[in-house]
């Protein structure tokens, strides 16, 4: 039998697919913030923040506004330590579908 794992790695690619793809606004801010920070020189090679940490930056500011588009990082963590992969992966997306549901009744 041969098992194959997932790195760290790996599955923060698919963590942040899934986030950009789950709603277009988080997408096209990162876009944005990324795009902007290229132009004032902000990011790049030398000593700059990279694509990633800017990355980042978007995901912290989405998880902390006071109505977050993203789960924090604990309650994520809360449900990873109590349901498997899937089963977090599966309430993460519940999540997202809560809130478009709430959008479009605006």
């Amino acid at each position: 039998m041969f098992v194959v794992r997932e790195s760290l790695a790996e599955r923060n690619t698919k963590l942040l697919q899934f986030l950009t793809s789950s709603d277009i606004r988080i997408h096209r801010l990162m876009f944005t913030v990324r795009y902007w920070a290229k132009l004032r020189r902000v990011a790049g090679c030398g000593g700059r923040l990279t694509s990633y940490a800017l990355t980042l930056l978007v995901v912290y500011y989405l998880q902390t506004v006071s109505d977050p588009l993203i789960p924090s990082v604990d309650a994520m963590s809360q449900l990873a330590g109590a349901l498997s992969w899937h089963a977090t992966v599966y309430h993460v997306f519940n999540f997202y579908a809560q809130k478009q549901l709430l959008l479009s009744a605006q």
